[in-house]
């Protein structure tokens, strides 16, 4: 362990999960999201690997941490680069992970000397300038994933003050939904998303299925192609009832695979609503 008063450290945590094509940093909200150089950032003793950790593209990286130990830095740079994670899966729909057992840390060089134990976890960062593409690997035109996030990710550099805590909650709830086991998990914390946007909107703390029901009723009706509100207002009695209620709270058989089938296909309608719901919301939570 690093031991010095007031310490300040650059911090890295690998991101699990993401596999597009990027050939440069970007950013989310404070933390810089960087290419993963195995040269640049040093495993020696194969952390990684032990962890079973394949396949990292990008970490996640918070500049000049500070904090009165190294235990301190990594856990506040960790819910710093978890958040922006949030929203990272918001635009790519896959699930990310935040790799919290593995990551690097770099004492700043303008903080004095610092001790260190040779049995610590930590591990040197490197300079991050780097460049990786996966061009002419495969066929037919290239899809530009860097621009595609950069432009998706302009409107939450502009959501007012007031309304961004609460799209931070909504985004965190969409990404448990995403990484959930079982459909009846995902549906469950997709309609938690979904309520965090409702209250804040309509101001209330208990949100009912019926204030559910008639807010997002436009929202999805307007907004997703041959939905009627006949057709709306048949899915969410079930949606709602059927697999957020029963599917959670021990009515179901979490191995009937029949009724699991079933919840699959219902999950893939709410990941929808919800995508669409929290859209809405940004658009109307924008700086003009």
């Amino acid at each position: 362990m690093f031991s010095i008063i007031g310490l300040k450290c650059d911090v890295a945590f690998p991101i699990e999960g993401f596999v597009l094509d990027f050939t440069k940093s970007f950013s989310v909200n404070d933390v810089t999201f960087e290419l993963h150089n195995l040269e640049e950032f040093l495993d020696s003793n194969r952390h990684l690997e032990r962890h079973n950790i394949k396949d990292i593209r990008i970490l996640g990286v918070v500049r000049a941490a500070y904090g009165k130990d190294t235990h301190e830095i990594k856990s506040s740079a960790y819910q710093r680069v978890d958040r922006a994670v949030n929203i990272l899966q918001f635009l790519v729909t896959r699930s990310l992970r935040t790799v919290e057992e593995v990551y690097f840390i770099k004492p700043l060089d303008d903080e004095g000397p610092v001790k260190r134990d040779n049995n610590n976890r930590f591990i040197a960062l490197g300079q991050v300038e780097k460049s990786v593409s996966l061009d002419g690997l495969f066929p037919g035109p290239r899809f530009d994933a860097q621009n595609y996030v950069e432009e998706k990710l302009k409107p939450f550099g502009a959501i007012r003050p007031d309304r961004k805590e609460t799209l931070e909650k909504a985004l965190s709830y969409y990404r448990v939904a995403v990484c959930a086991d079982n459909p009846y998990q995902a549906i469950e914390s997709f309609f938690g998303a979904i309520q965090a946007l409702v209250r804040e909107e309509k101001k209330i703390t208990d949100v009912t299925s019926k204030i559910m029901e008639d807010h997002i009723k436009p929202i999805i009706v307007n907004g997703i192609r041959g939905m009627t509100e006949g057709d709306f207002e048949d899915n969410f009695t079930c949606f709602w009832r059927k697999y957020r209620s029963k599917g959670t709270h021990g009515k179901y058989h979490v191995n009937d695979y029949s009724r699991m089938r079933s919840a699959s296909i219902a999950k893939e309608e709410v990941t929808r609503w919800t995508w669409a719901i929290i859209n809405d919301y940004i658009e109307k939570s924008i700086i003009r």
